[in-house]
């Protein structure tokens, strides 16, 4: 197999054609977007995606571009700390540290990686024809594309999957996010992150640059609320009012024009992520809730996962063992990320306080393992060195 398409130029993507150039393969990549312009406004890095993207290459570029995160704490409105992570501590044991940076930063580095003309933008996939040989992909232009094996890494709305399988159901996570960048210096904030928990909101927010914070902000609220967009910071310093600094001095350092705001969805597992010469990567397969900060990460994963089976054995084999390796983690990191975000907006004040209790007195144990199941990188079978590209 010489050549493959994929369909997406965000994180999954990216990673996908620099994971399989490191093994030998030329991918060219098909963005709906003029440009790359990601949506959204900060992410993080976890160690255990930047063990993938050290193994790549990428990991300097990605590390000079973000924040490092030292320490990462939940806390109530009122000031009582929930559950603490020493990231510092994780960093010596994983040896790659959790980088908060700006996704436009990170997919910069990334396409950075790989010669300008595979990112092809102004490519919107409208569907895909099988045979026998490989896929025919056609876009929005009238242009046509050839490959032996398509990646559709086109995000949670994904059109492939949509096309492929019927359409996916999605699931309303009870919350609609705000995230915008604050500007504002970040040395007060240090490497930490943290987030805040009420009862309908919460906030989180941690430095992605010297003059920049990132802030997120869920509420519960139905689908499809909206707030006036001339209106939302002002609405925001309200919903906001009781929270402790520096939340109110964030919310009012953005500028309003900049305020996402996006309903939290996810889907129910898929039984199956590949179907002829086309195969699912990411969100398209796996979408999550941001909750544990790992959706970007998975699709890092997939990344490697599938670019290196497809070194080890013909494509077929490789499908199968890729969706083998992958579907259980990407199922139990989605279904954590979900129950965090149903437990943190709790409404009922016994709830809450029975929640607050048992996270307090969760023993260090139980949230090493927790912590070693998200940030270990062993299963992946990454080598020592980066391969050549």
């Amino acid at each position: 197999m010489t050549r493959v398409a994929i369909v997406g130029a965000g994180i999954g993507g990216l990673t996908t054609a620099i994971a399989l150039r490191s093994f030998g393969f030329e991918a060219a990549i098909y963005e709906a977007a003029p440009a790359l312009a990601p949506v959204g406004a900060g992410i993080w890095v976890p160690p255990n995606a930047m063990q993938v993207l050290a193994a790549l290459g990428a990991r300097e570029a990605v590390a000079a571009a973000g924040v490092r995160i030292d320490r990462v704490q939940i806390r109530t409105i009122e000031g009582t700390v929930l559950q603490e992570l020493d990231a510092a501590a994780a960093r010596e044991r994983y040896g790659e540290p959790i980088i908060s940076i700006l996704r436009t930063r990170l997919v910069e580095a990334l396409a950075a990686r790989l010669p300008g003309h595979l990112v092809q933008p102004g490519k919107r996939c409208l569907g895909a024809t099988h045979d026998q040989e490989g896929v025919t992909l056609r876009f929005d232009d009238g242009s046509e594309a050839r490959a032996d094996l398509v990646v559709a890494a086109d995000g949670i709305h994904s059109a492939l999957r949509n096309s492929l399988f019927g359409p996916t159901s999605l699931r309303y996570a009870g919350q609609t996010c705000y995230r915008g960048i604050a500007r504002m210096a970040s040395g007060e904030l240090g490497h930490t992150c943290a987030e805040t928990w009420g009862t309908r909101c919460r906030i989180g927010y941690s430095a992605v640059g010297p003059d920049e914070v990132y802030w997120f902000a869920p509420v519960s609220s139905p689908a499809g609320t909206r707030l006036d967009p001339v209106r939302v910071k002002a609405q925001l310093l309200d919903m906001y009012a009781a929270f402790p600094h520096p939340v109110r001095l964030m919310l009012s350092e953005t500028p309003t024009d900049r305020i996402i705001q996006t309903d939290l969805h996810d889907f129910a597992p898929l039984p199956r992520w590949s179907t002829g010469h086309i195969v699912l990567l990411g969100d398209a397969a796996h979408a999550m809730t941001p909750n544990l900060g790992q959706g970007g990460a998975q699709a890092i994963e997939d990344a490697w996962v599938l670019a290196s089976e497809l070194a080890r054995q013909d494509w077929r084999g490789a499908l199968e063992a890729y969706e083998a390796a992958r579907k259980p983690r990407t199922s139990w990191v989605a279904a954590a990320a979900r129950r965090i975000g149903q437990i943190a907006h709790l409404e009922n004040p016994l709830a809450q306080g029975l929640r607050n209790a048992l996270m307090t007195r969760t023993p260090a144990s139980i949230q090493r393992r927790h912590v070693q199941r998200l940030f270990s990188a062993e299963h992946l079978d990454l080598p020592t060195t980066a391969p050549a590209t």
